[in-house]
């Protein structure tokens, strides 16, 4: 979004049924050395909408720049920062069954460990980590949570998330996943 002074905003447009209206989105403290981009959403209710993306830090280095994965909640009053300086990565995609289950995942930058997959899953009340170990699973590009014990990953290959574990599969992935059923991907 546009930028005033020291601040970015992000504007976003809600359809009432007879008429777009915007609102102001999440506000950013910018400086010359970091960006907010903030392009996944995930609505959940009305007063219960999440959105992902990251930060960029320009960190002058010629391999290449940094960046950590940002998440903000609008719970119907205001934003609220939920993950911010996970190490690695933007976020590039999220989906859950509710508020208190949301998978966010995303990659390392080739330039840091080598381009990792990112795994987080949000319980409502803490972000648990499920990222691979390094070496493993490379690149993950999107997610599509059938049920809370029925969630799909896919990029280079492909993951399952049992409600227990996390599994890679030997299918070669895809750019994106979307799932009417279980049965039905």
């Amino acid at each position: 979004g546009p930028t005033n002074g020291s601040a970015s905003y992000t504007y976003i447009l809600h359809m009432d049924g007879a008429q777009w209206t915007s609102m102001h989105g999440p506000s950013f403290a910018q400086t010359v050395s970091q960006t907010y981009s903030l392009g996944v959403l995930k609505v959940c209710g009305q007063d219960d909408i999440w959105v992902a993306g990251g930060i960029e830090y320009n960190t002058c280095n010629p391999v290449g720049e940094a960046g950590v994965g940002l998440v903000v909640h609008w719970d119907g009053q205001a934003w609220t920062t939920v993950l911010s300086g996970m190490n690695g990565g933007a976020i590039s995609a999220m989906d859950g069954t509710s508020s208190e289950d949301l998978w966010a995942v995303g990659n390392t930058p080739e330039t840091q460990v080598g381009g990792q997959p990112i795994m987080m899953h949000w319980d409502g009340a803490r972000w648990v980590d499920y990222s691979p170990e390094d070496g493993a699973g490379g690149e993950v590009t999107d997610v599509v949570a059938v049920a809370a014990d029925d969630v799909w990953m896919v990029g280079d290959s492909t993951w399952h998330w049992d409600g227990k574990t996390l599994s890679q599969g030997q299918d070669r992935g895809g750019a994106g996943i979307f799932a009417v059923s279980a049965n039905d991907m």
